[in-house]
């Protein structure tokens, strides 16, 4: 492959809580959403965020996969909790359009600069998201320019330069104990770092928060140096009950520009119509 000369910075691609295989009916929902239109949302999705950021030449590009990527994860078209959920297709179809639409995406990043993927699982697909994470290991194991962290840890870190970014679904943890919590488990790259974030999906809402740690372990969430917490987005459209409850938000998926001194220097969002 030959790419443009590339930048000094990182993009991060994280398309959060695409629900592969939920099934939404547009006269009860208010849109409607199967599996061919998540996949054809997901495609435009990328392309566009790569579109928007093209002109800056990444050096490299962080693709998170996973976080409720597909939408069952057992026998009976549930949760891995085992909620029932709308579904418009069986679970192993539901696996091999994942599996498809994922290989698709890193050969598609990887055109425009080397790719490190990091796996995170959902409380939607825990199990299947680890199988694929492993299947995505293997097939791109002799691949130049990519990289997969498929670890079985629930929290995957990314230390760029000066970044420290945390990657979990946030349906586990407490908000307010992330920042201490990569301080802990990341004790050297905290060391060396100055702007440190969070990204979760789980909620399907944009939001952003700082937690700075304080004396005598207590945390204040003001605007000051400390750990960003970004609630990530999503672009799958609520389902029965979901709509029925009036859950909801903006549609859109997001992608981060990062410098390697400066930190997360610019975002660029896509929402569908």
């Amino acid at each position: 492959i030959i790419r443009p000369a590339g930048g000094e910075g990182m993009l991060e691609i994280s398309i959060m809580d695409t629900h592969l295989g939920k099934l939404a009916w547009e006269p009860e929902t208010g849109r409607a959403y199967n599996i061919e239109l998540a996949e054809r949302t997901y495609w435009t999705a990328l392309e566009d965020l790569l579109s928007r950021a093209s002109h800056l030449k990444p050096r490299k590009i962080l693709f998170v996969v996973g976080n409720d990527l597909l939408n069952t994860d057992i026998l009976g078209r549930t949760t891995t909790a085992g909620t029932p959920q709308d579904s418009d297709v069986v679970w192993k179809q539901g696996f091999v359009h994942a599996r498809t639409l994922m290989i698709q995406a890193i050969d598609r990043l990887r055109e425009v600069a080397p790719v490190d993927v990091a796996v995170v699982n959902g409380n939607h697909d825990t199990m299947a998201i680890f199988y694929l994470g492993e299947l995505l290991a293997a097939h791109f194991g002799r691949t130049a320019g990519v990289t997969v962290d498929h670890s079985p840890t629930q929290r995957k870190y990314v230390h760029f330069g000066e970044n420290l970014i945390g990657l979990t679904h946030g349906n586990l943890e407490r908000e307010k104990f992330l920042a201490l919590l990569m301080a802990n488990e990341q004790k050297s790259a905290w060391a060396v770092t100055r702007h440190r974030e969070w990204h979760l999906g789980h909620w399907h809402v944009s939001r952003r928060r700082m937690y700075v740690p304080r004396p005598c372990g207590t945390l204040v969430m003001d605007d000051a140096q400390g750990v960003m917490i970004r609630i990530i987005p999503s672009l799958a459209s609520p389902d029965a009950w979901h709509a029925s409850m009036g859950y909801g938000g903006k549609l859109a998926a997001e992608a981060y520009y990062w410098h390697e001194h400066d930190g997360c220097v610019a975002t660029f969002t896509h929402s569908p119509p």
